[in-house]
């Protein structure tokens, strides 16, 4: 019926997409921005690697946007046990799909911060990188079954492209590379 389409689609859906959507434009404007203002060439001068800034961003914009993201979870999760849609279980699981949404879409738009040139490249990047994720999830959540596998298939997948993403951020970065 529509509780369990809601439950099984519709739900994970608009979590996936807040938590795909909201970090990614944070952290591509992070970096391409200082980019454009030239605030980055003052790194250049500091006794750190390049690794360490890169992870410093990192934390930046997934402690901005883990606080946004997580506080509208907690109302929405609040709603949904004391609306009866779901249980406990469901609500952890969806919890914690969004936590690898959100890290997926941070590593990933920090790589593409570092790999475009400016700051509508990188959104076109973005979009063209995120706009897939959306659909092969949707696809996920409809074929798997019960409520709890999907999500925990689509957070164990989400986990790997951002570490994935990480990893190869880690690679290319260069001081060159990050500024020009």
């Amino acid at each position: 019926g529509p509780a369990g389409m809601l439950r099984k689609i519709l739900l994970p859906l608009f979590m996936l997409s807040g938590g795909l959507l909201v970090p990614s434009s944070t952290a591509t404007y992070t970096l391409i921005a200082e980019r454009e203002q030239r605030t980055l060439e003052l790194l250049v001068g500091l006794p750190v690697r390049i690794s360490q800034v890169l992870l410093a961003k990192l934390l930046v914009v997934a402690s901005v946007t883990v606080t946004i993201c997580m506080a509208l979870f907690m109302i929405d999760a609040g709603l949904i046990l004391h609306m009866r849609i779901a249980d406990l279980a469901y609500i952890v699981a969806l919890g914690g799909m969004l936590l690898a949404a959100l890290a997926f879409s941070i590593t990933s738009a920090l790589l593409i911060a570092l790999l475009a040139r400016d700051l509508r490249a990188a959104n076109h990047l973005a979009t063209a990188l995120l706009l897939p994720t959306i659909l092969v999830c949707a696809a996920l959540l409809g074929i798997t079954p019960g409520d709890h596998i999907g999500l925990w298939l689509i957070a164990g997948l989400l986990t790997l492209a951002a570490s994935a993403a990480l990893w190869i951020a880690l690679r290319v970065i260069t001081f060159e590379r990050l500024l020009r």
